[in-house]
């Protein structure tokens, strides 16, 4: 276990943002945003998720 990361960050998640650089965008959506084919056009091409956690509390 990695101390100090929070267990909601999972393995896809945390190497999406270890692989972020300068000028990339993360989007943190609800259920209502058209995220799996805005995901299928970004550099990583697949949509990550957080299940079961408000978009604020995955902010946090």
């Amino acid at each position: 276990m990695l101390k100090g990361i929070n267990p909601l960050l999972n393995a896809d998640v945390l190497y999406a943002l270890r692989a972020m650089g300068h000028g990339d965008r993360l989007v943190v959506c609800d259920t209502n945003f058209p995220a799996d084919s805005i995901a299928r056009q970004s550099a990583l091409g697949r949509l990550l998720r957080i299940d079961n956690v408000t978009a604020a509390k995955a902010v946090e």
